[in-house]
């Protein structure tokens, strides 16, 4: 990796369409990163990967539980091809996508805090540890939505339309990518950044569809917040929509959602890319 490792100059400033340039020149070096993380994630864990999977499937168990049993948020499910009605299942074919969005942003996040010391003695691009991280939790997804498969096929209820959740988290990590991207350098410069986004994240798994059953006929009443118009005007309402509509509901999903989801996450990709090479610099020599 040495040759790719530069000592970073003073005062060195890349536009947005150069980084892009000067990024791709560094996929080594990301792709050793992404490497290095897996292979340091479950370091000195007896279960080591295992817990990759044990991780998503207790979360699985008390939600389901909790939610889906105790609250009854088994009642009223979509209609399944099969007729199957596993509240698990439609909490699970949610909680991938929305999980990648949680770690996605706060990782891309605090990456570039987690590397502002470092790049003041070694040049590498800002985004590129950004990068790797995200392409790491790529694998960790792919691993619960393996899973996802499998617990379909189990309950004899699977169908050709899963095929679309790949290029669906896909879309979703360019999604988290550019929000965490667009909050990285401001939660360099002021802390409670990073201690508010965690608190906006609480709220927006309890204020999405994931351990409740959304119906647009009949949308949550409105109480001190107006719960309706967030519902439907939060973008991660219509990732996790999208995925229940590929699995559980087995349909394809619409050309106007995927053009809504694509178009989403494009342009935060494209404006957060371009916010974070104009400040992170400044950030960086300021911190």
């Amino acid at each position: 990796m040495s040759e790719i490792v530069r000592v970073n100059s003073p005062g060195r400033r890349t536009g947005a369409i150069e980084a892009i340039r000067e990024t791709a020149s560094f996929s080594d070096f990301v792709r050793y990163q992404t490497v290095r993380d897996l292979k340091m994630r479950y370091q000195r864990s007896l279960l080591g990967w295992t817990w990759s999977i044990l991780n998503p499937i207790t979360s699985l168990i008390i939600y389901s539980v909790v939610f889906g049993t105790i609250l009854g948020g088994n009642r009223d499910l979509p209609e399944n091809p099969d007729g199957l009605e596993n509240f698990a299942l439609y909490l699970f074919s949610a909680q991938v996508v929305f999980s990648l969005f949680q770690a996605g942003s706060s990782q891309t996040m605090n990456s570039f805090q987690q590397t502002v010391e470092l790049r003041k003695r070694l040049y590498f691009p800002p985004a590129s540890l950004a990068i790797a991280r995200v392409s790491g939790l790529l694998v960790d997804t792919g691993i619960e939505a393996l899973m996802l498969l499998v617990f379909f096929v189990l309950a004899g209820s699977i169908s050709i339309t899963f095929i679309q959740l790949v290029p669906l988290i896909a879309v979703m990590a360019l999604f988290s990518f550019g929000i965490g991207l667009l909050l990285a350098v401001p939660n360099v410069r002021f802390a409670d950044v990073g201690f508010a986004y965690q608190v906006i994240l609480r709220m927006l798994f309890f204020l999405t569809p994931i351990i409740w059953v959304y119906n647009e006929t009949q949308p949550p009443a409105d109480y001190w917040l107006p719960l309706r118009t967030i519902v439907e005007l939060n973008p991660l309402t219509t990732f996790v929509s999208a995925s229940r509509t590929a699995t559980y509901e087995q349909l394809w999903i619409t050309p106007g959602t995927w053009l809504k989801l694509a178009g989403m996450s494009v342009i935060l990709v494209i404006a957060g890319w371009v916010f974070f090479h104009r400040s992170a610099d400044d950030a960086a020599e300021g911190a």
